[in-house]
């Protein structure tokens, strides 16, 4: 982190051998962002896992895929959502 001083002129021509009046002083503060890539790939795959539990059959026709399942587990949510409004 960083603190700055800006200094605001006030109109018209600077003199010759300086900078001109100085209406007013600002602070300013720069920071400089680094990436913690690993800290936000760790966090990636933690909250990208959730666990669906199904009565869907494990074997036969019925096996359905995990995009299925999800699909199946989304619409039981709104059925839920209706019967308990």
């Amino acid at each position: 982190m960083n603190v700055e001083e800006r200094k605001i002129f006030a109109p018209g021509r600077p003199v010759v051998n300086g900078e001109g009046k100085v209406k007013s002083l600002r602070c300013g503060i720069s920071i400089k962002v680094e990436e913690n890539k690993a800290a936000i790939e760790r966090a990636q795959r933690w909250f990208g896992c959730f666990v669906i539990r199904s009565n869907m059959a494990e074997e036969g026709e019925s096996v359905g895929t995990g995009t299925e399942l999800l699909r199946a587990d989304k619409e039981q949510h709104g059925g839920e959502k209706t019967w308990h409004s």
